[in-house]
C-alpha cells in the first residue's frame, strides 16, 4: 500500500478504489481523503472579509453563484444580498444576510458551484456514500 493520494475522476474510479481497499492494495484513509476532495470541489469557497458579531451577516468578494435563496453548506440560506460598489461603480464585494451563523472556525462561505466537480465527472453522492460504507466494513 504505497499510494499517498488518488484522484477520483469517474464513478468507476470510486468503485475500483473501493475494491483496492477491500483487496488490501489501498489504505482506507487514502480513499476517504479522495472522497473528501471530491466533495470539497463541489463548493465555491468565498473568503469571508468581514462578519458581524453573530456571523449571520458576512462580506465576501463578488461571486456569480451568490443570490438570495441559495443554500450554503455552512451558513444556511442566503436571505439578502447587497452589492458594495467601488469608486468606479463596479460590484466589488457582497454583504450577505444568512439564515444561520457561519461557524467561527470557518474562514470561507461555501456556495454550491454552478458546475460542480461531481456534476462534471458524473460521480454522485450515492457513489461516495457507498464507498464510505464499504470502507467502514
Amino acid at each position: 500500500m504505497s499510494a499517498k493520494s488518488i484522484a477520483l475522476n469517474t464513478p468507476s474510479d470510486v468503485r475500483h478504489a473501493l475494491q483496492m481497499v477491500k483487496d488490501g492494495k489501498l489504505c482506507p484513509q487514502v480513499l476517504q481523503a479522495a472522497i473528501d476532495q471530491v466533495r470539497y470541489l463541489s463548493w465555491v469557497h468565498c473568503p469571508i472579509h468581514t462578519a458581524d458579531q453573530n456571523r449571520t451577516q458576512v462580506e465576501v468578494l463578488f461571486c456569480g453563484e451568490i443570490a438570495p435563496g441559495v443554500q450554503t453548506q455552512n451558513g444556511g440560506e442566503i436571505l439578502d444580498v447587497v452589492a458594495i460598489k467601488n469608486e468606479i461603480g463596479q460590484e466589488e464585494t457582497l454583504r450577505l444576510t444568512l439564515s444561520r451563523p457561519v461557524p467561527a472556525a470557518d474562514s470561507c462561505l461555501l456556495v454550491p458551484a454552478m458546475a460542480s466537480y461531481m456534476q462534471v465527472t458524473g460521480i454522485t453522492e450515492e457513489d461516495l456514500c457507498a464507498a464510505e460504507r464499504g470502507i467502514a466494513k
